[in-house]
């Protein structure tokens, strides 16, 4: 099944971009960080992301070099899988 032209924009038109953390974090059920494999830049996103998002987020790596126990604490999820 393939989806029809107008499903194709409805999708373009759900998908936002924006460079500030207030718009990109809060509110969202699953955030994807795909930064650097450098430990600050990850742990300074991660703590931003961490005072913005929502306590019920889910919160993703793309990391393919570091455990995601090793950001535990600077995320302030509950629980690291």
């Amino acid at each position: 099944m393939q989806a029809t032209p107008a499903q194709l924009v409805e999708t373009h038109q759900r998908i936002q971009l924006t460079t500030v953390p207030e718009q990109a974090f809060s509110h969202r059920d699953l955030i994807i960080e795909a930064v650097p494999e450098v430990p600050t830049i990850k742990i300074n996103l991660y703590k931003q992301v961490a005072t913005l998002r929502a306590t019920n987020s889910i919160l993703a790596s793309n990391s393919s070099t570091f455990l995601p126990s090793q950001f535990a604490d600077e995320t302030g999820a509950g629980s690291v899988c």
